[in-house]
């Protein structure tokens, strides 16, 4: 009985790793295309005659989807597991995200280089959990 006992324990110390991480998981590259997206998304509006509230908005989401980055490229992760310690981002992502969507949702007309991007960031996001 302890045999059996003490095979269980090792069993699970053995997996808890693989507890420590969050069942989110992603898409191969994801991460890596959506921090540039956002990237060229902020590039295109810093150099655009977008107002000031709309190029802080797009500038404070790069930021978050930067630290989010850094956070998911720093630690182990398998099969596209996102690690549980950077579960604090997506809020923050998120947050930030509906700004920059309500300042850029109708801007096709006016600054189309600038919507285009901000689809590749939205189409980038769809694959986050929210």
């Amino acid at each position: 009985m302890k045999s059996i006992l003490l095979l269980v324990m090792v069993f699970f110390i053995g997996m808890s790793p693989l507890a420590a991480h969050a069942g989110h998981t992603v898409p191969d590259g994801s991460i890596d295309r959506l921090h540039q997206d956002a990237h060229n998304l902020n590039d295109r509006v810093q150099n655009s005659w977008l107002n000031y509230r709309v190029k802080r908005a797009v500038y404070t989401f790069t930021t978050e989807v930067s630290a989010f980055y850094k956070c998911v490229s720093s630690g182990p992760h398998w099969d596209h597991t996102l690690p549980e310690t950077c579960e604090h981002h997506f809020p923050r992502v998120w947050q930030t995200w509906y700004s920059v969507d309500r300042s850029l949702y109708d801007t096709s007309f006016d600054f189309p280089q600038v919507y285009n991007t901000y689809l590749r960031v939205r189409q980038d996001l769809q694959v986050l959990p929210h």
